[in-house]
């Protein structure tokens, strides 16, 4: 799964742009649609913030699970 940590992304839209399925999209910050994530990892590897992480659920809230997005503090 893809993860975002919004607390380092800044909005750039690199990752959106790279993204083979389309499932990035930036509307107030950055969201992962779980359904179109392949976990292919492009997004992760042109990030220059190292805002996204590909995981196993680590270090996550059941929420943010559910919903793709942001890092548990």
């Amino acid at each position: 799964m893809t993860f975002v940590d919004t607390d380092k992304c800044d909005g750039c839209g690199t990752c959106v742009s790279v993204c083979p399925g389309n499932a990035l999209l930036i509307n107030n910050r950055l969201t992962v649609s779980p359904e179109k994530c392949v976990s292919c990892g492009v997004c992760a590897k042109v990030c220059p913030f190292g805002a996204i992480v590909l995981t196993e659920n680590a270090g996550l809230t059941e929420a943010n699970r559910l919903s793709g997005s942001g890092l548990q503090d």
